[in-house]
């Protein structure tokens, strides 16, 4: 446990340690397992911003310290590099495309934006640019969202602690951080949140129990709620909580006064409680402001709850409904439900078809059928028929000003996002969000969210050029040459983005193993500098972006292509860079051995770089070297050291004449393949030898210093403790500790040993490897060795040429603990046997023996045995109870490292297994097939044969049967075809003769139309005639009239007329009939 406590500190350390040497790769793998080992431990965010800050990854960095301020707030370290990184930081336009996006009243900062302004048109959460976003959620005020990573981001009102946090802008959670968070979902004040093991977390407004931890208390701080199994999926109303688990039980808890908990009352819960719903499983739920909805797995809707407006779809408004009631009009409609949502007073359905169907209130056109009428069961919204959520777009209806929450686009209020005036009571497209694929949006009760669709590393593919494919793993390029890629940038759904913008960044880093396995140990890195270097990167606008790498380092590279930090699909790769012509100023000599005894050889490498400071590895064509050693003066001494109790001879202890100094050594070189030189040189006089180097006539940097010093180690003087190895185990390592001396008896370092193991008497194993441990000041060296085989071991020293005192020294080795791999098994207990059903005892004897095949030769050993049932397929059949299952055998240790073991054997195939200490015994497990006895198997064949023919007779029984009802059926069916034939003669017959009749009906008909025509023209004719002869008549007589009249006026002035002087004469007639004449 402790050690687990202490595993982030290692990483941390190793971190540390990687940063220090240049090794950015490594230190970020170290600071991930650091931060994966205890993700609330602000120290492992602040490494991990460290090295991406070394590799000028500023955006990533800049999340990294969020993690570490929402798990530190104070943190002193964290807030001196957050002002570095701040500094760096590039600006929002640059740290790529954004996934959310907001719209609607900006009050409390419920958007996410600085300014807090309300936003008619969807806008980006600059926050949470480059952040790969999984779900989100709004409340009244408040908005969660969460990433991919598991983190919690939340903005906006934060009156009862919902933000669980200070509020404000967007800002991660603390107390959240490592617990993998893969859901969220909003009341009116208070949050919950679903994390990958099931658990459920809430937090905010609790007064009415709606935090589900049996209290009416508030609180700001995430805390879990305790549910008898894993959730998966969970929902917000106005003050009441529902929860989908794991096996489809629905749990809910908070406010319940119109009874939308759906457990039967009205009574508030402060704990979940368990809906009753029979055995229906559940597979989506979702909350309204007070009714809920459940799909179960069977495609049925449930709702409960109130129904003020119809919005449970049970068939107009009336009273709440107190239990998971059932959708019948779906049911009729043959719909199959897929999801639900749920707005305050109304519900949505999308079906298995993706086709949308509405109930409850819509006195704004919630509806979506373009009027203000309210449904109280499922109406089709015929407007969103067509509209697949493959399309990607988002689709609002409803009018301005409402408090309400539609399917997918889920929107309300007065921020439509439209740029034109839209009716509002029939679904239609948002124009700001045409161009993105929205992956899922959320409404608040006045603000909305948006996630759209992003560019994802898991699907970007990195293009290279073909030979890199053809070199395999590794690509060995030149030092300084460009080298062209292309990345071609997809959405999570693997689609092509057809926009730039997104944050690719390129990065060359120095291969940790690759370069330590090349250096030949650790310590390589010194002087090798950042170890980084930077690859160029063109956004091509079109979802694709070029990418120039040109190293010029030499040695193993790892490319990193990172998109918003992560790598795209091929990256890392594996680069090899190599060097070109060497220079001497940039050439280096290095000490290899520069502590040597006298006549020993002294070592240098000279290494050989470009212009570039590249390491060359291969031997260059042409190469002019120039070596000297010159021995610097006052740096000789004594050639020994004597021994505490002697003198050493005069000879010995007197410094070299200088007149019998030997001429200085002369140095030689060989040039190895892999493009190092070996530079060496001896002498016999001590002292303090410079070497120097020169390239060309140019000199190479790096002097060597060279001391030769005396006193090699003299086997006759020296000291074995035998009694450490007189007595060991097979298999446990032993060691010799060794005093060194030199001839004249000081202690010395100077040893080289020789060590040689054989065996007393012949034995199959070869002896074991003697490992010769380096002597420790002031002389002590060591050997260890593991011997395997039991016996008795010689073990021979020598040291520098000679044989130790005391040598050979003898080593008994005993057999060690019974291992299961190198026991054995005998008998005849391994093989198959006929049996009868009863059973039949059967024997197999185990020989013990250790790891190393040493045959033991004392019990103790945990021996276990049992057979189990190993039936093939189709022969369970016919096996009786007994003989099937589990059977354990009886073990006997007989005290001299063997074993006897029995096990009754019954009729099949049984897998038998031996065991010693828990491990099976070869050739365990292994099949052992039992035959029944023949006579029992000829009674069971004589069995199967009686039942094989009774079924044979029964089914030419049933064949016999069907071809009479199929005889049968065929003459029904032939005397029905011929009444079907002369009903439709007869028919055909009547429908002749009806036509027939018809038409002569016609006729007459037509010929009394006829005659009645033809009458009436001939009156009309007459009628005509007759009023012209009247007319004539009439004519004839006025005209008569008037002759008549005129014939009688001249008459009349002939026979009563007379002139009298100066007047006329008037003749009248009086009433008597007499004429008077008046002047």
């Amino acid at each position: 446990m402790e050690a687990e406590e202490e595993a982030h500190l290692r990483h941390a350390s190793l971190c540390a340690q990687h940063l220090a040497d240049g090794l950015l790769a490594a230190a970020l793998a170290a600071a991930d397992a650091a931060v994966a080992a205890r993700p609330g431990w602000s120290g492992g965010h602040v490494l991990r911003a460290s090295a991406l800050c070394a590799l000028r990854l500023w955006p990533e960095a800049h999340l990294a310290l969020c993690r570490a301020a929402a798990a530190a707030p104070h943190d002193a370290a964290a807030a001196a590099l957050l002002a570095t990184v701040l500094a760096h930081l590039p600006p929002p336009a640059r740290r790529g495309a954004s996934a959310a996006y907001t719209w609607g009243r900006g009050e409390f900062g419920a958007l996410g934006h600085a300014d807090g302004k309300d936003k008619p048109h969807p806008r980006a959460v600059e926050a949470l640019r480059g952040v790969r976003l999984l779900d989100a959620a709004c409340g009244t005020g408040h908005t969660l969202v969460v990433s991919e990573a598991g983190d919690v981001w939340a903005w906006g009102w934060n009156n009862k602690g919902q933000c669980g946090g200070e509020g404000g802008g967007p800002a991660l959670l603390g107390a959240l951080l490592g617990a993998r968070v893969r859901g969220v979902a909003c009341g009116a004040a208070h949050s919950l949140a679903l994390t990958e093991r099931g658990e459920v977390l809430a937090w905010g407004l609790g007064a009415a129990g709606q935090l589900g931890r049996g209290e009416l208390a508030s609180s700001g701080g995430a805390a879990r709620v305790a549910l008898p199994e894993a959730a998966r999926g969970v929902a917000c109303g106005f003050g009441h909580c529902v929860v989908l688990s794991e096996g489809g039980a629905l749990y809910s808890w908070g406010w319940n006064r119109e009874g939308q908990l759906g457990v039967g009352d009205t009574d508030d819960r402060s704990a979940p409680c368990r809906l009753a719903c029979g055995e229906a499983k559940f597979a989506h739920v979702a909350c309204g402001g007070a009714h809920s909805a459940a799909v179960c797995t069977a495609a049925r809707l449930f709702t409960f709850g109130s129904n003020s407006c119809g919005q449970l779809g049970l068939g107009g408004a009336g009273a709440s409904v107190l239990v998971p009631t059932l959708v019948e009009s779906l049911v009729a409609q043959r719909v199959e439900c897929a999801l639900a949502a749920c707005g305050e007073e109304f519900t949505l359905v999308i079906s298995q078809t993706q086709q949308v169907y509405a109930c409850g209130l819509g006195n704004v056109g919630q509806m979506g059928r373009g009027t203000d009428e309210s449904f109280g069961v499922p109406t089709h919204v015929e407007a969103m028929s067509g509209r697949r959520a493959e399309t990607a777009s988002l689709w609002v209806w409803g009018t301005p000003g409402t408090d309400t929450t539609q399917m997918l686009a889920e929107l309300s209020t007065d921020a439509h996002g439209a740029p034109r005036q839209l009716p509002h009571t029939l679904p239609s497209e948002l124009p700001a969000l045409r161009t993105r694929r929205v992956l899922r949006v959320e409404a608040g009760r006045r603000h909305f969210l948006a996630i759209t669709a992003f560019a994802s590393a898991r699907t970007s593919e990195l293009r290279v050029p073909p030979q890199w494919d053809e070199a395999g793993g590794c690509v060995t390029l030149p030092a300084g040459r460009r080298q062209k890629l292309s990345l071609r940038l997809r959405d999570e759904a693997g689609r092509a983005v057809g926009c730039g913008g997104e944050r690719v960044v390129g990065r060359l880093l120095r291969d940790a193993a690759a370069e330590g396995a090349r250096r030949g140990g650790e310590g390589w890195c010194a002087g090798a500098g950042s170890g980084e270097e930077e690859v160029e990167v063109d956004d091509l606008l079109d979802g694709s972006f070029e990418l120039l790498v040109r190293p010029r380092e030499e040695g193993f590279f790892q490319l990193w292509v990172l998109l918003h930090g992560e790598h795209v699909l091929g990256s890392p790769r594996l680069l090899r860079v190599l060097c070109a012509a060497a220079a001497a100023a940039r050439c280096e000599l290095r000490g290899v051995r520069t502590e040597v005894g006298a006549a020993g050889t002294a070592r240098a490498q000279l290494l050989l770089r470009d212009e570039f400071g590249n390491e060359m590895g291969a031997p260059p064509r042409e190469m002019k070297l120039e070596l000297r050693a010159e021995r610097r003066e006052g740096g000789g001494g004594s050639l020994v050291r004597p021994a505490e109790g002697m003198e050493a001879p005069d000879e010995l202890t007197l410094r070299r004449d200088d007149s019998a100094r030997p001429p200085p050594p002369s140095p030689s070189y060989s040039v190895q393949a892999d493009g190092t030189v070996d530079v060496w040189f001896s002498t016999t006089e001590a002292g303090t030898y410079t070497l120097h180097a020169a390239l060309a006539g140019a000199p190479v940097g790096g002097a060597v210093e060279v001391r030769v010093s005396a006193g090699p180690a003299h086997a006759p003087r020296c000291t074995a403790h035998a009694e450490a190895v007189r007595r060991v185990t097979a298999g446990h390592a032993a060691a010799l500790p060794i005093r060194c001396c030199d001839a004249y008896g000081n202690a010395t370092c100077d040893a080289h040993l020789v060590p040689s193991l054989a065996a007393a008497a012949p034995t199959a194993l070869p002896p074991p490897r003697v490992r010769v441990l380096p002597p420790q000041p002031p002389g002590t060296a060591a050997l260890s060795f593991t011997p395997t085989a039991a016996g008795l071991l010689h073990l021979t020293l020598h040291l520098n040429g000679l044989e130790v005192r005391g040598s050979p020294f003898e080593v008994h080795v005993h057999a060690g603990e019974a291992a299961a791999l190198k026991s054995t098994l005998a008998g005849a207990g391994l093989a198959g046997a006929v049996v009868r059903r009863g059973g039949r005892t059967r024997a197999l004897e185990l020989r013990a023996a250790d790891l190393y095949g040493n045959p033991c030769a004392k019990g103790g050993a945990d021996v276990r045995a049992w057979l189990s049932l190993a039936p093939r397929e189709g022969e369970e059949r016919g096996r009786p109870p007994s003989a099937r299952g589990r059977l354990a055998g009886a073990v006997v240790d007989r005290g001299d490292g063997t074993y006897g073991v029995e096990y009754k054997a019954m009729p099949g195939e049984w897998l038998l297994v031996v065991e010693v200490a828990g491990r099976a015994v070869p050739p365990t497990p292994c099949s052992i097939v039992n035959v029944v006895d023949p006579a029992e198997e000829a009674e069971r064949r004589a069995r199967e044969e009686a039942e094989r023919r009774r079924q044979q007779k029964e089914l030419e029984d049933a064949l016999r049967r069907q071809r009479e009802l199929e005889a049968e059926e065929m003459a029904r069916q032939e005397e029905a075809a011929r009444r079907r034939v002369e009903d439709e003669l007869l028919r055909q017959a009547k429908k002749e003769d009806e036509k027939a009749r018809q038409l002569a009906q016609q006729a007459h008909e037509r010929a009394l139309a006829e005659e009645n025509k033809r009458k009436r023209i001939m009156a009309a004719l007459k009628r005509e005639k007759d009023t012209k002869e009247r007319a004539e008549a009439a004519l004839k007589a006025q005209m008569l009239e008037k002759q008549r009249l005129v014939e009688e006026s001249e008459r009349r002035k002939k026979q009563w007329s007379k002139r009298t002087g100066g007047g006329f004469i008037v003749n009248f007639r009086t009433d008597d009939g007499t004429r008077v004449e008046d002047a």
